[in-house]
Formats: structure tokens, sequence, C-alpha cells
């Protein structure tokens, strides 16, 4: 339970025996020596520190400098260790001496790397004359490993050891290496294999000798380095293109290849392993989907549309965009801090129906559309009604609705804002007859059904805003609005 309650509070303080102790929680190690005199102990500090064993789990408690408060840290161990520890802690002192056939049988061979001996008594703990050879070759996307016992220079298989000490030398190494991913003395796992290229062979060269094969030792791992996508605004045009990379673009083609495919790497010529399992290069390949941009053709510059650029702040790793672009971007994300004034209606808007009234005038400023998803009666009707005021271009606009829902609009233009001119109107439907359309000069207007957004010319007609119904809804699709027709 105290465990768990340390586990559960970090950063906090708590009463342990009556002292104040900080729960920092950071990783801490204990090592066990053995000194000239073979006496077995902690390299703690028995003065300030303290080993708490709770049900496997092991815990430093360090007094402060003022001696007014201590920290309580993990201890990285196994529960083994970590019981081992703690019976070394309750019994200080202990001399190995009398016993230490049985120690070195039964302890030392076990817990060899977490015990510091001294140079004194070194040889008498010496886990025998056997050796280990273990070696790598790496063939077909697959690393083997073959291990072989050695004893006065000459190897033989390790399941001839008769040992109990050379075969606990054996079940270690065969246990760490499954923990790589070695199975039946291979390894085809990609993952396991790019981990193997990264390995700190340290621990490895402590239960064997390591030899690796040419064809490992050849191989040189690889990232993607950092790869610049560039995303400009000109002349009302956005254009991506690859503007730097340590690749060429046949070496590109290749890594985006391995991306699509989800490999964790690829081989290049001359020997080159290419990490791909990295943020830095699963942000490539998207980014690279995302613009639509062709593998083949990276450094060339592609035409997107402004929505597509906007991805370009999700792969902020590989992408440098345009100081225009920058500022949209921050102007859409601080849309409630904006200063666009409202215009004069009828009616107060609410604080949220105002923010959905900016943001919608800052997408339509970048040539962009939007969706308001408020339930209904929240008011979407009369945000749209102030984004059509707040319009000083004086061009018309087009307001396509449900049939039945066309004279609701009139009136609520009414309720809100009388001075805008509202007229329905109706065009020839898919398979009905042409019906008469009243005049609009001067006049903003309401038309039914949608196709009369093929029909009528009132697009070119000054000062006049139109406004659509269709008989039949059915699915709805949203798209960015025309520039001419907002």
């Amino acid at each position: 339970l105290l465990g768990n309650l340390f586990e559960m509070l970090p950063g906090r303080t708590i009463l342990y025996n009556d002292v104040p102790c900080l729960l920092r929680m950071a990783s801490e190690k204990v090592r066990l020596q053995i000194s000239a005199g073979y006496v077995l102990s902690t390299d703690m500090d028995e003065k300030k520190q303290e080993f708490l064993n709770l049900a496997g789990r092991g815990y430093l408690m360090t007094m402060r400098a003022d001696g007014k408060e201590m920290r309580i840290d993990q201890v990285e161990a196994s529960p083994e260790e970590t019981g081992l520890i703690d019976l070394v802690c309750r019994n200080p002192g202990t001399c190995v001496k009398p016993i230490l056939g049985d120690f070195r049988k039964n302890i030392y061979a076990r817990f060899f790397e977490m015990i510091d001996v001294d140079k004194g008594v070194e040889r008498e703990l010496s886990l025998g004359r056997v050796r280990l050879n273990t070696y790598f070759d790496f063939e077909r996307s697959i690393i083997t490993v073959r291990t072989a016992a050695v004893r006065d220079g000459k190897e033989f298989a390790p399941e001839s050891l008769t040992e109990r000490i050379d075969q606990m030398k054996v079940e270690m190494l065969q246990k760490y290496l499954e923990t790589l991913g070695f199975e039946n003395g291979k390894m085809a796992d990609e993952g396991h294999i790019l981990n193997f290229f990264k390995l700190d062979f340290t621990r490895l060269k402590s239960l064997t000798n390591v030899y690796l094969s040419d064809t490992l030792q050849s191989k040189e791992l690889h990232s993607v380095g950092k790869p610049v996508i560039r995303v400009s605004y000109k002349n009302n045009i956005v254009s991506v293109f690859l503007e730097k990379s340590e690749y060429d673009e046949a070496d590109l083609e290749q890594i985006l290849a391995g991306l699509r495919r989800k490999k964790k790497f690829i081989l290049l010529s001359g020997d080159r392993i290419i990490d791909l399992d990295s943020e830095t290069a699963r942000d490539l390949g998207e980014a690279v989907k995302d613009f639509g941009m062709n593998p083949k053709d990276l450094y060339q510059k592609k035409k997107v549309s402004m929505v597509a650029a906007i991805k370009a702040f999700s792969h902020e790793r590989c992408c440098r965009v345009d100081k225009y672009l920058r500022d949209m971007i921050e102007e859409i994300r601080s849309f409630k801090e904006s200063d666009i004034a409202l215009p004069k209606l009828n009616a107060d808007l609410r604080d949220y129906q105002a923010e959905g009234f900016r943001w919608l005038s800052i997408l339509a400023h970048y040539g962009m559309g939007g969706i308001l998803a408020d339930d209904m009666g929240l008011g979407k009707t009369i945000q749209i009604i102030a984004l059509i005021k707040s319009d000083r271009s004086r061009r018309p606009s087009l307001v396509v609705c449900p049939k039945s829902l066309v004279f609701n609009w009139i009136s609520e233009f009414a309720r809100f804002d009388e001075a805008t001119p509202v007229v329905p109107a109706t065009a020839r439907t898919a398979d009905g007859p042409r019906s008469s359309m009243p005049s609009i000069t001067g006049k903003r207007r309401c038309t039914s059904p949608h196709t009369i957004l093929s029909a009528t010319t009132s697009a070119n007609i000054p000062g006049n805003s139109t406004m659509g119904s269709w008989t039949k809804p059915s699915i709805s699709k949203t798209c960015a609005p025309s520039r001419q027709n907002p």
C-alpha cells in the first residue's frame, strides 16, 4: 500500500516515521560490494541513506544536507535484486569468506553484474575458465546469432557444459538475446533489427565475447536528417517544394516508399541503413502525403490549396512556412482575441456568437470556408447575417437552405437587419418547369432551388445577396467558397 502511495504522489511531501519526505521518485541504483576482508555491503551512505523494500519494489531514502527533510527515489532493480539489497542492509558487516564457495555458486554467479569485488579477492570469485563467443551475421534482412563455449582456446557446443556456474552463464546470455528479439538464433522483426543497430554492446560484452560479421560491420546507421519542405505564398498562389535534404531524389523516393510500407528501416546504396522509426521520418512521410507531392519530383514547386497549406503547421519538424501563412494561422488560432468590429444589428450578439462571427470573418478574409456546428437554437443564423452585413465589398451573397426554411431566413433578416434587401426567387429545377423570377435590381435575393447556382447571372449585379434552397436535401458537402461568390 505504501509503495502504491509513493507511485501516486510524485512531487508531494509526506510524513514517514514523523519525518517530512519529498517523493522525488528519480531513478537510482544501489550496488553491492565485497571488500578485501570479504565483507559484503552496499555503496549506500549508512548515515544519510536508508533502503526500503516494499513488496519487491526498492526505494532509497536520502537525508538532505540540512537534516530537516528526506527525499525518496526509486531503485532500479528487479524483485530478486531488491530482495538481495534488503538482505545485505539488514545484515551489515557480513563476512562471506566462510561460505565463499556457496556464495560464488549461488549468489555471485547470479548477481555478479551488481556486485563490485575488490581486486584482492576477485580471483577467488572467478566464474570458471569457460568463456563464451557469440557471432552475429546479417543477410537477407535477418540477423543470425551463434554461440560457442571456449576453454583453453578451443570452441565447443555450450550444451556440453556440465558445471552449473557455466550453464548459468549460457542461460543468462540466452535470456538477454531473447530480450533483444532473437528467436531460435534469428532476428527477423524490423523494429528489433533497428534497435540492434543502435545497441550499446556494454551489457552484451559483459556476458560474452562479441564478433560481428563483415556484413554487419560495414553497415552504417543514418537518420533521415533534417529535410525542409518550404511552403510559400505569392500572388495568391500557395506552393510547396522540398528545399533541403541530405539525400538525392532517388534516395528520397526509396525513403518515402519505405515510410508508406511502414518499414522501420531501409537499406540504401553504400551499406547505408536509414532509420525510419523516428518522429522526423514519419513527419516527412505524412507531410508529402498531405500535400500530395510526387515522391519522384519533390524539388519542383507544387500548387496547393490554402486549406492544404495549413497542414504544414502539423508538420513543424520538416516544414518552413512563409510569414504570410504564419500570420494567417496565428490570426485564426487567436480569433477569440480578434478586434474585428461587430456590425450594427437589431440585437446584441452573445459572447460565443461574437466569437463565431469573428472566426468566420477571418476565414472569409483568407478565402476559406467554415462550419458552425452549434446546436439548434443557439444563433447560427444571426452569426451568418452578421457576416453578410459586415461584407464591405457589396458583392452578392447566396444562402442555400432547405425550401421550408426560406421564409424563416427572410423573417430573421427582417428581425435583425431589415436594411438588407432579401428577395426569394425560383429558377429551373432538375425535373420541373421554369418558375418566374422577380426583378433583383438593387436587391439581395433568396432563390429556390439549388440549380439556380448555374442558371442565375446575379453574381455580377452589385449590391445583391442571393439566398437559395433545395427541395430534397440529402448529404451535405462543404467546400471553400469562391472569392467571387462568398
